[in-house]
């Protein structure tokens, strides 16, 4: 019976991800978003969204890059291609442009496990849905969506609202949301 109940439960949750925005479960039942779940290698992650356009040097201390340069890694751009004898690998920040949205992926260090999937939009309805949230939407709409945040903090002309449970921050402007991350 037990086997069975757990199989049931397995089998409605593989039903509902898709209707939360989740592509599917990792087998370790790993969330994911935009095809790539946490936790995978940058290989793996390499393997699914293909070679990054760009890389982020978050290391720097040069006033003149605020402390971070982002790199061209197509070596097509030698103003802002990437030091010699540095590869993609030797980065934990990873950024793919697509039409009217831009997706940055931050894993735990150079190499590491991917703990971080941020979709940040340049319009309306961009970014795929999370748990039912997208780019677009109003704050009150979220809040109706997926209750009161754990946390709200404001930066600026920016409002972060987080949930926990969901490993989930949804930025807004002008009370609407612009950008969807997903974390551990």
């Amino acid at each position: 019976m037990a086997r069975y109940v757990l199989r049931l439960a397995s089998m409605c949750t593989a039903l509902m991800l898709p209707n939360l925005g989740i592509a599917e479960a990792a087998p370790s039942n790993r969330p994911s978003y935009l095809g790539v779940h946490l936790g995978q290698s940058q290989d793996e992650v390499k393997y699914i969204l293909g070679y990054p356009p760009s890389v982020v040097d978050d290391s720097l201390t040069d006033d003149q890059y605020s402390g971070y340069r982002v790199y061209d890694t197509s070596g097509r751009d030698n103003k802002n291609s990437m030091p010699a004898g540095k590869g993609i690998g030797d980065y934990r920040k990873w950024s793919y442009d697509t039409s009217g949205a831009r997706i940055d992926l931050a894993f735990s260090k150079a190499g590491g496990a991917l703990e971080a999937i941020t979709c940040f939009s340049n319009g309306s309805e961009m970014c795929p849905p999370l748990y039912g949230i997208r780019d677009g939407q109003s704050e009150e709409s979220v809040i109706r969506s997926l209750g009161n945040p754990d946390r709200s903090s404001l930066n600026g002309v920016s409002k972060a609202l987080a949930y926990t449970a969901f490993g989930l921050t949804v930025t807004l402007t002008q009370s609407r949301v612009y950008m969807i991350t997903l974390h551990n």
